[in-house]
């Protein structure tokens, strides 16, 4: 458990608050530790299933679940100060379940996000996680997708901070790291990768599909890093 306190904390530094920086730390482990359990409980479940799934996408593993958890904590204090309500009971098991379809790729094929809240409810029933949360928790994991389909004005303040949490683990370092991952496991090459994500614009529309500012604030140098990398293999691979 400590562990987890400790990867929680460790980017408090970066939440950006108009009061001194140690009192936003301070009161972020007052937060964390208010929710430790909860974070811990559902992680636990996410570690167990994907050290026993055959072939899980490494991609989506329990480390990227998370980063997401973490992304929407940090997202949803600034949230919160815009006096958002905000359900944890919620977001935090959403976060730690929203990508469980990735670990049986031999069940979903590439279409594994359409069965993440299929394998979510799976864990939230043998939990016997509250029968109505349950239901908001299945609800906020298949409405965070990108695409605009997935958008609603009037859609839960849960949903919105998955669906941005999520993208910020697109861009920076990682990011990159991940998609290389992914789209080499389908059989992409180099060159196809980046005409898929530079020059057709897949990164660009991943930064677009964000909603809120304060989602962009958080990642906005992860982004540019991204576009720079990609633009800077662009012109390797021409000029081979």
């Amino acid at each position: 458990m400590m562990l987890i306190i400790q990867q929680l904390i460790r980017l408090s530094k970066n939440i950006h608050f108009e009061y001194p920086s140690f009192e936003v730390i301070i009161e972020y482990k007052k937060f964390i530790m208010e929710q430790i359990e909860l974070i811990n409980k559902f992680y636990l479940y996410n570690k167990a299933l994907y050290e026993s799934a055959n072939n899980p996408l490494r991609s989506y593993g329990p480390e990227h679940h998370m980063r997401v958890c973490q992304n929407a904590l940090k997202l949803s204090k600034l949230l919160s100060a815009k006096d958002k309500a905000i359900d944890y009971e919620i977001l935090i098991p959403a976060c730690l379940l929203h990508d469980l379809a990735a670990y049986y790729p031999e069940e979903s094929g590439e279409n594994y996000h359409d069965l993440d809240h299929v394998k979510a409810n799976e864990v939230l029933v043998k939990d016997g996680y509250d029968t109505e949360k349950v239901k908001k928790i299945l609800h906020v994991i298949a409405s965070h997708g990108s695409d605009p389909k997935y958008k609603d004005e009037k859609e839960d303040i849960e949903v919105t901070i998955l669906r941005d949490a999520d993208k910020l683990d697109v861009f920076g370092a990682l990011g990159i790291a991940r998609v290389i991952m992914v789209r080499t496991l389908k059989g992409d090459t180099i060159p196809q990768i980046v005409d898929d994500f530079y020059t057709k614009g897949h990164l660009k529309r991943k930064w677009d599909s964000i909603t809120t500012d304060e989602a962009r604030e958080m990642c906005l140098a992860d982004y540019e890093y991204s576009m720079d990398y990609f633009s800077r293999l662009d012109k390797e691979l021409k000029s081979i």
